[in-house]
């Protein structure tokens, strides 16, 4: 019978499984090295990139244990491999051997778990027979891309470095511009079984002490098997996590980061991922580009307020449309309205729906432009607007003006900076459009009352996400020099005062 094949299945040998819970004790690494050497095969049993080299060099008994698949081996034949086999003298001690062995770092672990953790993170260990303990010495040498132009946050003026998934080399790229010991780094790993590491960055004596404590409060309760992306760690640390707004600011300009560290803010860098974290957010700073700073402060203001204006329209455009033209004809030049209600005949689907229809098609073409080729997915998303565009007007499906509404909003929403308060955006155009085809413009004010509440309500790491508009301060009037415009360099003196900076003023 078939359910008797299958007890037998199970009843046969299963594969062994190694999962050391964390309360269980650690254990000691012996200083018999065949006792060690025995205990690493059988943890690491099934894992063909682990590599094991012994050697005899006079009386001193070594063995060299690694992963072949993210360990520079020239470093290991050089640094390691040589100087043991030209060890003459016999080796009683770690600091004997730590003598012999030339390499940058290296540090001893006495606990097997510690042992397990460096050699799964690209390090080599190296045994020696009659010491308790392991040597272990850093030669990692993961794969990874080389520093290339922003993608998310391209831009025209300014540098032109993003970070990669190397978390050494963003750190890297941060130090290369805050050259100050001020500059502090702190890192730790997450996730039971992949150890990733985060890094935690903040400039000590600008930043405000209770955001760092805030902070590492926080990522101690990020509790998982696996951290991939910093949108891991994002979705534990981030305030009002119902809300559509990003209360935690996504960059992959290293510029932007060396930016905002010297404002008071604090940033974390996930191993694995380009895009790094940063706190507190508000919603003016992410209407704000870090091309604002690299152009004339005049040009830097025309930019900002137009991109604010262009950002409201993305959501209210379509709704505006849907409700003058439903219920408000009398507001429209006659004119006007004559030629939208002739341009509209023989359309068989009332306004709202018309708006609902090309706002579905051009998002559709919008997320295909991004999962194509880039080499062709921008062409197809441009040719595949024109012509659906083009035969939906000849079909008599929408009408010519809505064709325009839409292209309009879908425009005015590419100036918004940040991917992440776009995504917010384009899903609210849906909300106010609905709204306004079932109440008209009493709709669409009820929702942007309701809308700006929400917004008022929420905190990033204390600081109100309208901040310094609400709750308005007169201590943080110096705030509203870099809001809706740019003033020049020489005017600002004092630091954001709404993340409450230790050290306030500008030297």
């Amino acid at each position: 019978m078939w359910w008797k094949w299958r007890s037998k299945g199970k009843a046969g040998k299963q594969p062994k499984v190694w999962n050391i819970p964390a309360s269980q004790p650690d254990r000691e690494v012996s200083p018999e090295l065949d006792e060690s050497l025995s205990r690493l095969s059988d943890v690491w049993e099934r894992c063909h990139d682990l590599q094991t080299r012994r050697v005899n060099a006079g009386d001193n008994r070594f063995a060299i244990v690694w992963l072949g698949t993210i360990v520079d081996k020239q470093l290991l034949q050089e640094g390691i491999v040589e100087p043991l086999t030209r060890a003459d003298e016999r080796i009683v001690s770690q600091a004997q051997l730590g003598n012999l062995l030339q390499v940058g770092s290296l540090q001893w672990k006495t606990k097997w778990r510690e042992v397990d953790a460096c050699l799964a993170a690209g390090q080599a260990v190296v045994f020696a027979e009659g010491i308790a303990g392991a040597a272990v010495i850093d030669l990692s040498k993961t794969p990874s891309r080389q520093i290339e132009r922003p993608v998310v946050e391209a831009a025209v003026l300014g540098p032109q470095e993003a970070f990669i998934e190397d978390i050494e080399q963003n750190i890297g790229l941060i130090r290369k511009r805050i050259k100050s010991p001020r500059l502090k780094v702190e890192i730790e790993s997450r996730g039971t079984v992949t150890r990733t590491r985060i890094a935690l960055l903040y400039v000590e004596g600008i930043i405000k002490p209770s955001i760092v404590a805030e902070l590492k409060q926080r990522l101690e309760n990020v509790k998982l098997d696996g951290i991939l992306e910093s949108n891991y760690v994002a979705e534990f640390i981030r305030d009002a996590p119902r809300t559509l707004f990003p209360t935690v600011q996504f960059t992959e300009r290293p510029d932007v980061i060396a930016s905002s560290l010297l404002q008071g803010r604090a940033v974390l860098l996930v191993e694995g991922s380009p895009m790094s974290l940063l706190v507190p957010t508000t919603l003016f700073s992410l209407l704000q580009s870090s091309e604002d700073y690299y152009e004339n402060y005049l040009v830097a203001s025309f930019i900002r307020v137009l991109r604010h204006v262009l950002f409201w329209m993305s959501q209210l455009l379509p709704a505006m449309y849907v409700a003058l033209l439903s219920f408000h004809q009398e507001m429209l030049p006659s004119r006007l309205l004559f030629a939208i209600a002739a341009s509209h005949e023989g359309i068989p689907f009332p306004n709202v729906v018309e708006v609902l229809i090309m706002e579905v098609i051009f998002e559709a073409l919008r997320e295909a432009g991004l999962r194509l080729p880039r080499s062709i997915g921008q062409s197809v998303s441009i040719v595949g607007a024109l012509v659906i565009g083009d035969a939906a007007v000849s079909a008599g499906l929408v009408s010519p003006l809505v064709v325009m509404v839409v292209a309009l909003t879908g425009i005015s929403s590419f100036s918004v900076p940040y991917y992440h308060l776009g995504l917010a955006s384009r899903i609210l155009r849906f909300v106010f459009v609905i709204d306004a085809g079932l109440f008209g413009l009493y709709g669409i004010t009820l929702m942007v009352l309701m809308l700006l509440t929400h917004l008022a309500s929420i905190r990033s790491f204390g600081v109100p996400y309208l901040a310094p508009i609400t709750p308005f301060v007169w201590s943080q009037a110096e705030d509203h020099k870099d809001m809706f415009y740019r003033a020049p360099f020489r005017h600002v003196n004092k630091r954001p005062q709404l993340y409450e900076p230790a050290d306030k003023e500008i030297p």
